[in-house]
């Protein structure tokens, strides 16, 4: 065994050793965020939060309360002095940052939970006030004695050292602060016994693509979160030197909608990678999904009860708010007692255990994947938590961690770890797959504006004109297929999402009698047959149609000839639920009959587009009236008949249907023009209509549950379009080889070459 195997090994054995014995990591709600495992005083200002603004997630309150607890309490600067957590003295502050794709209420949320500790602010800042006023007061009568040394204390008065008052410095820091301006205020407070700067950006990611020396300041933040300290960088010019900074613990809380982070510009560019390296370990992530977002959403039947929730609302709004404001005032006066927090024996044997846990997962992380972002926020996690445990305790009124209090800030950290895995796994998609992926989760609707997609970072203002938009939608086509179909309405300036209707019964109905009739309508009604039954009216004589009432879920399609044979298509057709049956000369087969049971319900008023579209994907030409809803079909006795059914996928439609929602005309499989065209109009296709698209059609590979029939539609366009062997050629190789599960050679010559010599 390899050196680095053994070592993995040995770790996972550890770890799994630890996890056993840390029961408490055992049995958690990870899936929804249990406000229960935590301290009544939190979950009390988490509902206080989500009265004043519902579309924030419960742990974006928590988050929140964080911030405001820890900037409340750093005014005092209390200390975490326990040599289980540190052999230094360690100050109280969370850093955390909330991407949230709602895009409401994060500053009536900070504003609503500020004033819950209005009051204890207010007796912190007497209390400095005091310091002050005694130290312009010592200051005054020390120089006032170098003139008059029996100068009378007693007789000084406020009047007299009034304007050498140092004026508070602000606690709160804005967005447009500098980093050497952050440091001489940290300085300047750090002469005082009380005071923090804590920076709070609503609007983070903007506040980047902006202004870049943002980045700056988290960079200082994130120097000064373990120790507190800083030292100046050396190459500063004396104008513009930054000074040191020694024993200040600053808060940070950034909200940010998602989307500046998916686009490109400074956000991307200078954020990202520190919210993925140095930030990783030190802050905590919240980026909820879609049920944690609008967890709290209610929307009222009507007016009457709006009001009522209003008014509700506002009660708990008061009730909660004066009772959290006596409560901290109180918390306060404790702290400023005794302002040393320490850990309990329980507690400390749990922290000492799940430091070691987290470590080891964090050694086996980085060994087995790299500098991954799980395994960097590992190393630091009880180093947070331990600071978020002491919060909550100087929010209980306490000052010893209690098992309890440190086993809540543990369950908060590991669930934001799985924030910022989930968000970092966003950051790797590409746009059409974050597209994707955020309608999957429920943040879009199924009509979205052109200009709201922009918004969001889906796609770019280079996007604004329909063949790019039609464009981005292949890739999101392909990825959805079977689920869904996006398409973009130019009358609406929107993507449309249309669901697919699946039909999960298994069970067909149709129209069906031995014989060939010559008129319409058939009278046998044969209702809820298996799949199967479908492939026996091919092979006796009969006359078939899929329509029962107003809806089907399959297609019959009535080929007279086709260039591919019928053992070609059904190749193609593989893995893919199909009958193909031979007509009346059984011994021609490139006139068949197909069946194909599909993914969704067709409409009667649809069939004939549904049908034609198959037909187009197959690479097979009919005459659009032989595809109208009450056609009938024939079955023969003695035909050949080719089929696929178990294990075997649905025929997708829902790329079709979407088309059809778009308003896209009735497609016709292509037909080479009696003249070929000139070079000069062959080469403009071949670079407008496919080179330029090389991308996206390797993403549509990729995606394709039957990349092989996609990429033989690609051929054929091409063909019909009088490209050369040679670039059709070129271009298969070029895909083939970026595609994540290649071609072998074998498959391309048999699928993609041979069926198109003659062509």
């Amino acid at each position: 065994m390899k050196v680095e195997e053994r070592i993995l090994s040995n770790l996972e054995n550890l770890i799994a050793q630890y996890e056993a014995e840390l029961t408490f990591l055992q049995n958690r709600s990870m899936n929804k965020f249990d406000t229960t495992q935590l301290p009544k005083v939190i979950q009390n200002m988490v509902k206080l939060a989500t009265a004043k603004t519902p579309s924030f997630s419960n742990i974006s309150a928590v988050a929140v309360s964080n911030f405001v607890l820890s900037h409340l309490f750093g005014q005092i600067r209390p200390v975490i002095n326990d040599p289980i957590y540190s052999d230094d003295k360690i100050g109280i502050n969370t850093y955390s940052i909330i991407i949230s794709r709602s895009g409401s209420g994060k500053d009536s949320t900070y504003q609503a939970l500020s004033k819950a500790v209005s009051e204890a602010h207010e007796l912190i800042a007497s209390q400095h006030l005091l310091e002050l006023e005694e130290k312009a007061k010592q200051k005054f009568i020390r120089d006032a004695k170098k003139t008059t040394p029996d100068l009378d204390e007693s007789t000084v008065t406020r009047d007299a050292y009034e304007h050498i008052i140092d004026k508070p410095e602000t606690t709160i820091a804005s967005l447009g602060s500098t980093r050497g301006g952050l440091t001489t205020s940290l300085n300047r407070m750090a002469k005082h016994n009380f005071g923090i700067k804590s920076l709070f950006a609503s609007e983070l990611g903007l506040a980047i693509q902006s202004n870049s020396s943002i980045v700056e300041v988290l960079e200082l933040f994130s120097t000064l979160y373990d120790m507190g300290e800083s030292v100046s960088p050396e190459f500063k010019t004396q104008e513009s030197k930054e000074e040191s900074v020694n024993g200040m613990f600053p808060n940070l809380l950034g909200i940010s909608s998602p989307a500046p982070f998916y686009t490109e510009g400074n956000v991307r560019k200078l954020l990202v990678p520190m919210l993925t390296t140095s930030l990783a370990r030190r802050v905590n992530i919240v980026f909820s999904n879609a049920s944690e977002e609008f967890e709290n959403e209610y929307i009222p039947e009507n007016p009457t009860e709006r009001r009522e929730i209003q008014a509700k609302a506002r009660v708990v709004l008061k009730e909660y708010t004066e009772e959290l404001n006596k409560h901290f005032v109180k918390c306060v006066k404790h702290a400023l007692a005794d302002p040393v927090i320490m850990f309990d024996d329980e507690a400390q044997y749990i922290y000492d255990d799940y430091k070691s846990y987290t470590q080891d997962l964090s050694k086996y992380l980085l060994l087995k994947d790299g500098d991954s972002v799980e395994g960097i926020e590992m190393s630091g996690r009880a180093f947070k938590m331990g600071r978020i445990a002491a919060v909550w305790t100087l929010a209980q009124n306490k000052r010893i961690i209690d098992a309890e209090t440190l086993k809540a800030a543990i369950y908060f950290c590991d669930y934001t770890a799985q924030h910022l895995s989930r968000f970092a796994h966003t950051l790797e998609l590409k746009d059409y797959e974050i597209f994707i992926n955020d309608w999957e989760q429920g943040f879009i609707d199924n009509v979205l504006p052109v200009d709201q997609a922009i918004t969001k970072g889906y796609i770019s203002t280079k996007h604004l004109h329909k063949g790019a938009l039609e464009n981005f939608l292949k890739p999101v086509n392909s990825k959805l297929e079977g689920v869904a179909t996006v398409s973009y309405n130019d009358k609406t300036n929107a993507f449309v999402f249309v669901p697919v209707i699946k039909d999960l019964g298994g069970d067909y109905s149709y129209r069906a009698i031995q014989g060939h009739l010559k008129e319409t309508p058939i009278p046998n009604i044969c209702r809820n047959r298996a799949m199967e039954a479908l492939g026996g009216l091919l092979k006796v004589n009969s006359s078939v149609n899929p329509f029962v009432e107003d809806t089907t879920n399959f297609v019959i399609l009535t080929v007279e000839h086709s260039f591919l044979s019928m053992e070609m298509l059904s190749k193609y057709l593989s893995k893919t639920n199909h009958f193909i049956a031979t007509s009346k000369d059984s011994s021609n087969h490139h006139a068949f009959t197909l069946m194909l049971p599909v993914n969704s319900v067709i409409k009667k008023e649809d069939y004939k587009y549904v049908s034609l579209s198959i037909a187009n994907q197959l690479m097979i030409r009919i005459a659009p009236e032989m595809c109208e809803w009450d056609v009938l079909h024939f079955g023969y006795d003695g035909s050949t008949v080719l089929e696929a059914t178990q294990p075997a996928n649905l025929f997708d439609i829902s790329g079709v249907l979407g088309n059809l929602a778009s308003g896209a005309d009735v497609p016709l499989l292509s037909i080479k023009p009696a003249t070929k065209p000139n070079p000069a109009t062959i080469a403009k296709y071949l670079q407008d209509d496919i080179l330029e698209y090389k991308q996206v059609l390797i993403d549509m590979l990729n995606a394709s549950s039957n990349p092989l029939l996609l990429f033989a539609t690609i051929v054929y366009d091409m063909k019909v379009h009088y490209v050369s062997d040679d670039k059709i050629l070129d271009l298969i190789d070029n895909v083939n080889s970026s595609l994540i599960k290649s071609i072998d050679e074998q498959t391309k010559q048999t699928y993609l070459i041979e069926p198109f010599v003659n062509l």
